[in-house]
């Protein structure tokens, strides 16, 4: 399906500073999910606990109906970045990268080139832009190659890091882009080794649709891939987390240190959120679009974990949904399982 509208990424730095007192005031998490699907015939809501070394998870249709559980692809936006600050994070344990470098050691930019370091771009202090130009408007059948990624950085209106936060689809699909070419292959090519090979997730990858609707039709081997372009299941999400949780291997728990304050109590690791407060370390996606009837369509998503109670939450939505402050039920839904569980 030709769509037109495209943006990856509910995360908008701003908000995650009070996303973790909104679910106080939202009631139980049955009460988010009737609100978020209210009227909503299309939605297939997958919420998933892992805990004491055991799976729970639910399914959720129209009105918070609950469904059979069955297992359905999702995709999950910019959770995606999680795995490429995993990614990176296995090749700083490894010796083959330094997050202080700037990236033109790693892959070759034409001189006079902005050079932002590994770290800015986990972090979004580099500097570049928040999304890319054309991607707003572009259609499924133009793509972003590695010689493009590079182009698009020439045209940036940067001189140096100021390390001011502006969340960055680009610069975060180029660190995936720099993660990758050390691995001598494209970012589907690489992150499709690693998610398979290394982390051993059997239905979570890079390609192929899932069994629902409404999937952006990523050309092959486009780089803008990085930025959220993984489609995963809840059981892969919550096997997932749990690698993180007990950092296995331990180079995950690399990814979960401090590089930057974003504020007194929220940093942020290899793209992960780190929300000190609330014992939860975190990171959210969407993937939105309208199609051919102007209708906004697309997927929604949390994962988080929790070192203190030993609690990795999934929440998986085929829907795009706000509250009436315009805070994303999937953020709510993923706080109230991490405090109150099943």
């Amino acid at each position: 399906m030709k769509k037109g509208i495209f943006a990856i990424g509910v995360l908008v730095v701003i908000g995650i500073l009070f996303v973790s007192f909104l679910w106080r005031e939202a009631g139980n998490y049955q009460d988010t999910i009737y609100d978020m699907t209210k009227g909503r015939e299309e939605a297939v809501i997958t919420i998933g606990i892992w805990e004491n070394g055991q799976i729970e998870y639910h399914l959720y249709g129209e009105d918070g109906e609950e469904l059979p559980p069955m297992e359905h692809i999702y995709a999950i936006g910019s959770i995606t970045k999680t795995f490429t600050g995993s990614l990176i994070a296995k090749q700083v344990s490894e010796g083959k990268i330094n997050p202080d470098d700037g990236i033109d050691k790693y892959i070759e930019v034409p001189e006079g080139c902005p050079v932002p370091t590994i770290k800015s771009l986990m972090t979004h202090t580099s500097g570049l832009s928040e999304q890319w130009e054309d991607m707003l408007e572009k259609e499924a059948d133009i793509s972003f190659s590695r010689s493009d990624m590079i182009q698009i950085l020439e045209e940036q209106n940067i001189e140096t890091e100021n390390g001011e936060v502006c969340y960055s689809n680009y610069g975060s699909a180029l660190a995936g882009t720099v993660a990758a070419n050390i691995e001598g292959g494209t970012y589907q090519e690489v992150m499709n080794r690693y998610l398979h090979d290394e982390l051993a997730l059997k239905d979570t990858y890079i390609g192929e649709e899932g069994d629902l609707s409404n999937y952006w039709n990523w050309a092959k081997d486009d780089e803008m891939m990085a930025a959220g372009a993984i489609l995963s299941d809840v059981t892969d999400m919550l096997e997932y987390g749990r690698k993180h949780l007990e950092q296995e291997p331990a180079y995950l728990g690399l990814s979960q240190e401090k590089l930057c304050e974003f504020s007194e109590d929220y940093d942020c690791g290899y793209f992960w959120l780190i929300d000190s407060a609330n014992d939860i370390i975190w990171h959210n996606g969407e993937l939105c679009m309208e199609n051919e009837n102007g209708e906004e369509v697309g997927f929604q998503s949390f994962l988080g974990f929790s070192p203190d109670r030993q609690r990795v939450v999934v929440v998986l939505s085929n829907i795009i949904a706000y509250d009436e402050e315009e805070n994303s039920y999937t953020d709510i839904l993923g706080y109230q399982l991490m405090e109150g569980g099943f």
